[in-house]
């Protein structure tokens, strides 16, 4: 059992080390149900709080997007938001560019057309980064709370397994006592 594990566990390895494997990983962890939505929430506030702070110290929106891309933690998105700088070189707005994106909520992409409409760019960014460190937390908890009775059932059915895998012989010697 442990070599099928073990062999399993190479065989994911290798497989989410190819640019396929690891594209197809990360949308697959993107549509999950809890963790697709706390994984999507983090990836918005990297974007936001990245972008807010490299475009504040005078990078350009394309360096910007560029930078922004590497530290994102889905490859998916940040392979979405590479795409993106190349698409602003060629002349589009980020607001633009953004609202195209699959991936990332509604209020960040309409946050970052009108901070850049408004020249506000930077401040828009930061204050939709905080919110969604905010929401990103809020998310985490709830879904902890979801999961603290199901952990305590699996317990529950382990603690009663060696129980019953104790007290089984116990009887069966009894009974031939």
């Amino acid at each position: 059992i442990v070599g099928v594990i073990l062999v399993i566990y190479i065989v994911f390895k290798v497989w989410t080390s190819t640019d396929e494997g690891k594209l197809a990983w990360a949308k697959f962890s993107l549509k999950m149900p809890s963790f697709g939505k706390i994984a999507i929430l983090n990836a918005s506030q990297q974007f936001a709080t990245s972008m807010a702070s490299l475009v504040g110290s005078g990078l350009s929106v394309a360096d910007s997007l560029k930078t922004t891309a590497k530290c994102i933690d889905n490859y998916a998105i940040s392979r979405e938001v590479r795409v993106m700088s190349e698409k602003i070189e060629t002349g589009a707005e980020l607001g633009e560019v953004v609202s195209k994106s699959a991936y990332f909520p509604d209020v960040l992409k309409e946050m970052t057309g009108v901070g850049e409409r408004t020249g506000e760019l930077v401040k828009t960014l930061s204050t939709v980064g905080s919110y969604y460190t905010q929401e990103s937390e809020y998310a985490t908890q709830k879904m902890l709370a979801r999961l603290e009775p199901t952990m305590l059932i699996v317990l529950t059915i382990i603690a009663g397994f060696i129980v019953i895998s104790i007290y089984l012989p116990m009887f069966t010697m009894y009974n031939y006592l």
